[in-house]
Parts: structure tokens; sequence; C-alpha cells
């Protein structure tokens, strides 16, 4: 199973990749953990100066600066959770503000597009998602919305979710075709579950949690309360192939980590 805990890993050096022996099959370059102090200024080099790249802060605040051969940018994220998606150019800086460290997901997709491309940024806001029934053959319900639409991705970076699982929801058990998708807990607790060569595991997931779903690997996250469990959903595609998702209609409730009593 691919889970860390980003407050597990070392504050030093201040980028880590989260996975570092992570192998994609999609355009998916970078899945990186920043780790600023408070004041500091962290210089952060793309692999790709046509690439989509993407700032999930978690904690803290930052100023982004960034010149490229098409664009500059100096952009200000207010307190975490924030995000900020564009094409920032190869290299770029980011300043931690205020009093705290600022926690970070790096995200860098390869993208064929030429030019600048759009730049957006944000937050995580719990009131601008909307409420629907659970997806997947869950059950119970959650709040969704695409924070970044999938039209204003200019590579195979396919969504930037925000969801909310209600207490006794899940998203069901299912897989992607041709996408390969990361989960990153914001707040509560949840049981993960994933297929692995030996079968499914499952195991407990909270703030700071990082999983990594390849393609076709069977995937869940249940909620069993009393709170709600607030994640984001990272996504990313491969070149020219058409996704699909394959529900396998369990709805996890009774799939638990080891150790778990039973629910009543």
């Amino acid at each position: 199973m691919e889970l860390t805990d980003l407050d597990a890993l070392p504050a030093e050096p201040a980028r880590l990749p989260v996975f570092p022996a992570l192998r994609c099959a999609t355009a998916w370059h970078c899945l990186d953990r920043l780790w600023i102090r408070a004041g500091e200024t962290l210089h952060v080099c793309g692999h790709d100066a046509g690439s989509e790249h993407g700032l999930l802060s978690l904690a803290g605040a930052i100023r982004l600066d960034s010149r490229a051969a098409t664009n500059t940018l100096t952009a200000e994220l207010g307190e975490a959770p924030a995000w900020l998606v564009g094409q920032l150019g190869a290299q770029f800086r980011v300043t931690s503000l205020g009093s705290q460290p600022a926690h970070l997901v790096y995200v860098e997709v390869r993208s064929p597009a030429a030019g600048p491309l759009a730049v957006g940024t944000g937050r995580f806001a719990t009131a601008e998602l909307t409420w629907r029934p659970a997806m997947h053959g869950g059950r119970g319900r959650l709040a969704t919305r695409h924070v970044w639409p999938p039209a204003r991705f200019a590579s195979d970076w396919t969504f930037l979710d925000h969801t909310l699982l209600g207490p006794d929801s899940s998203l069901g058990l299912h897989y992607h075709d041709a996408l390969e998708e990361s989960f990153v807990v914001l707040r509560g607790h949840g049981w993960m579950t994933m297929g692995a060569g030996d079968g499914l595991r499952t195991c407990t997931v909270g703030p700071g949690s990082v999983t990594f779903q390849p393609a076709g690997r069977p995937h869940g996250l249940y909620c069993p309360g009393p709170g709600e469990l607030e994640f984001l959903r990272i996504a990313v595609a491969m070149p020219d192939e058409e996704y699909t998702t394959v529900d396998l209609h369990d709805d996890l409730r009774d799939r638990r980590p080891a150790g778990t009593a039973p629910l009543v």
C-alpha cells in the first residue's frame, strides 16, 4: 500500500519526495513535500519549464515568486489550506510568511502545451462544497467540488478536488483505468482500503496522510465518524488514453484496520 504520513517525514531537507520509490505511468513527475521555516525562502527547481505545477498549502501562509520565459508571477496564499495551479516556470521561490512554518505538497505534471497557462489560486473552503449521495457504490453522503475544473488544465493533470465525507459515509471500492490518483487528508480520520499483490488492505488515515493509487488498483475510503473526513484528490490521466472508473460494489463499512473493534 502506498501510504505515508507527512508529519513523520524529517524537517530536513526541506524538499522530499512523498514516495521516494514511486514510478508513475503518467506524465506525473513530482509529488513532493515542502517544509519551510517561518520567514525563510525555499528555491524550487522544476524538472521541465513547460510543466504544469501545483502547490497545496497545508499549514502556514506563503508568497510565491516566479520568473519564466513566458510569464512572471507573484502570489500570496492566505492561511492554509490553500492552493495554486499554473505554469510557474522551471524555477521559483516560496517564502513562508507569519510566525509558523509552511507545509506544502508540490505537484508537477509535464505539459505538451506551448505558451503561458492560466494561473489560479484560492482556498480549500468547505462552504463552497456541494453535498450529494455517496459515489462508487459507497454509503452515506459526501460534499465535493472541482477546485480547478478539468478543462482548465493544459497537461494530463485531470482533477484537483476538495471533498468531505460525512460520518458513516464512504467512497466505495473502485478502480480507474488509465488514471493515477492521490488523496491528501486535511482533517478527520478514516479507513483507507487499497488493493495490493496479496489482496486488499485497510489502514487508518488522518491529517497529513497521503496515499497513491496506481491505475487499475482497487481503492476506497470510509469515514466511521463521529466527525467528517476532509481530503484532497489529485488525479493524472495517461496520455492519449480515455480513463474509466469501475465500481466494485463494496461500501467498505465492514472493512477496518487490524485491531479495530467492529461497528455496532
